[in-house]
């Protein structure tokens, strides 16, 4: 007659078994998107899922009701990757259900892992740009951010032939344009009451990193087929990644911008699949080289640190690109709105080191609006830099109030520039 331990020895298989098989209904895409995913499930998720509990479900039928000798020696193993999911699954069971923020955050780690839900992706031309409606997440400096149009810019779609009655206006930049200003002008200039029967669009063509030779391409392809009435140039930071390259310096910047190159991450896979490396990886590497867009866009040229903004014909590409933006918007009959750059005056500010570069590009935009009387200048450097120190969130970007006072500064020069219309339409001027 057996003995009790030898039958509790023979039940014990049989007990791994009956959870493993639970365990694999739990793995099943439904109920793991239902109880344990942090986010949306991505079709190959879904089949990896689908996979996964099938062959735990195989396994765990065969120890439950095998009965070779090995049976002991693969239930062992089972219990162990059994005690690994339970761990997985009840971390993931606990954030899931009563930690709406932590669950919110541990879907973005995982995210920006896969190429398909990148921010950006490739452009032939313009390097990158918005992956459309994909949103630029956790970023101070840029705002309240709305999800990439179907051009890949920021804001709604954009129709390809202009509105009856509208003026179009395309704000043309890097990151202080994307940030936001835009859609305030937007909103001041449609609130005015001098701006006769008119709506007025404006379109944000500012991306992040972009430079003059990227707004200068963006001005050719994208913006001139859609009939802006304006164009407002606000460029003076993002040419210094190109600078300080001596011999190697080419005047199409090839020598410091790359095309975007999807981020290696080799342990890409951990982080997806289990939130508690994901947790830890988060608290030891809080921001990894390659969640930045200048890792992949930027050269090691363009990315060297400590230069030197000693050498000004570094600047000639830039008063090209900004005169050769003007000279387009003018034979179209666009006019032009051109404006220098506010800075913060903090020594410890976020960038300080290229405070000088952005001094130097707001002297050639001054000398441009020299030398092209019918551009429309507003001088936002002088009138913001020493005198509003509290707007800036580093060394150039500016928050919600430093924001609206550009799009007024702006807003002013836009009526100013549709003076002819505004009188051949008989209205009163602001």
């Amino acid at each position: 007659m057996d003995s009790s331990p030898q039958v509790a020895l023979r039940r014990v298989p049989l007990v791994i078994g009956i959870a493993g098989v639970l365990t694999s209904l739990l793995l099943s895409p439904p109920a793991f998107s239902r109880w344990f995913a942090m986010s949306f499930l991505l079709a190959h998720e879904t089949k990896i899922l689908w996979l996964g509990c099938g062959l735990l479900l195989v396994t765990s039928i065969y120890v439950a009701f095998n009965t070779t000798k090995r049976r002991l020696d693969i239930a062992a193993l089972l219990f162990a990757l059994l005690m690994l999911l339970a761990l997985e699954l009840g971390a993931r069971l606990v954030v899931a259900q009563t930690n709406p923020d932590a669950k919110l955050r541990l879907a973005k780690l995982a995210n920006r892992t896969y190429p398909e839900l990148m921010a950006y992706k490739g452009h032939p031309f313009l390097q990158f740009t918005g992956n459309p409606s994909r949103t630029v997440v956790e970023d101070r400096v840029l705002g309240e951010l709305s999800s990439f149009n179907n051009l890949g810019f920021l804001g709604s779609d954009i129709e390809a032939i202009k509105p009856p009655g509208v003026i179009r206006i395309a704000a043309l930049g890097g990151s202080t344009t994307a940030s936001g200003y835009p859609a305030v002008l937007q909103a001041l200039l449609n609130e005015h009451p001098n701006t006769y029967e008119h709506r007025f669009e404006v379109l944000n063509f500012g991306q992040g990193w972009y430079s003059t030779a990227h707004s200068l391409v963006n001005l050719v392809l994208n913006v001139l087929d859609l009939t802006p009435d304006i164009i407002v140039i606000h460029h003076a930071w993002n040419d210094k990644s190109v600078r300080d390259a001596g011999d190697l310096f080419r005047s199409d910047y090839s020598h410091a911008l790359s095309n975007l190159q999807v981020p290696n991450i080799p342990d890409r896979h951990l982080i997806r699949a289990s939130i508690w490396y994901r947790y830890f990886k988060h608290k030891l590497t809080l921001e990894p080289s390659w969640a930045f867009l200048d890792h992949a866009t930027v050269t090691d040229q363009g990315r060297k640190g400590g230069k030197s903004y000693d050498n000004l014909d570094e600047l000639k590409p830039y008063r090209r690109n900004i005169t050769m933006m003007i000279d387009l918007a003018h034979l179209r009959g666009i006019e032009v709105v051109l404006t220098t750059m506010p800075r913060s005056q903090d020594p410890e500010a976020k960038d300080a080191s290229v405070a000088p570069h952005i001094d130097q590009c707001n002297d050639i935009i001054r000398q441009i609006a020299a030398a092209y009387p019918d551009v429309f200048f507003v001088d936002l450097d002088r009138l913001m830099t020493g005198t509003m120190e509290h707007v800036f969130l580093d060394l150039g970007h500016v928050d919600a109030e430093g924001r609206r006072v550009k799009a007024e500064a702006v807003g002013k020069a836009v009526l100013e520039a549709l003076r002819p219309v505004r009188e051949a339409s008989n209205q009163p001027m602001s």
